[in-house]
């Protein structure tokens, strides 16, 4: 979307954050469920064999997020001149105008 769009529009890194969180959150929880709840042990946990698609979801959803944000600050950063964390215009930006 934000290459589609040509802008920023509608985006900031403050949702770009919380999407990561959101991914982020419920697999530690997962985890620590599967250690409460099960005795799945840190061995057990991080072996492919076990939840190989969970696993493999959560990876690629936490990898996109990360892309996602450095896509995020570099895009406003260069094509934009703002700054990604208050949408103002960078000192720069505003001098050359």
């Amino acid at each position: 979307m934000l290459y589609r769009r040509g802008s920023s529009k509608g985006q900031n890194m403050g949702i770009a954050i919380c999407k990561w969180l959101g991914t982020l959150a419920p697999s530690l929880m997962g985890a620590l469920v599967m250690y409460r709840e099960y005795g799945a042990n840190w061995p057990i946990f991080v072996d492919f064999k076990f939840m190989p698609l969970m696993k493999f979801l959560i990876e690629c959803c936490f990898l996109f997020d990360v892309i996602y944000i450095i896509a995020l600050y570099r895009f406003m950063k260069s094509k934009e001149h703002l700054n990604p964390w208050t949408r103002k215009p960078l000192p720069e930006a505003a001098e050359a105008e």
